[in-house]
């Protein structure tokens, strides 16, 4: 039981990680007001915005 507690902390730890390494990858492509939007569904036209 101590082990798979020891492993579950181990790759909570390195899904961290990874989220976090993947999150300054998607702000280098893109805005981050606009990935933020796009994670909570919003559509990807609904972050375009016109101006005229």
């Amino acid at each position: 039981e101590l082990q798979k507690s020891k492993q579950l902390e181990e790759s909570m730890r390195k899904l961290d990680i990874e989220m976090r390494r993947t999150d300054e990858l998607l702000y280098q492509m893109i805005p981050k007001q606009v990935a933020d939007r796009l994670r909570k569904g919003e559509a990807a036209v609904e972050t375009c915005q016109v101006s005229l």
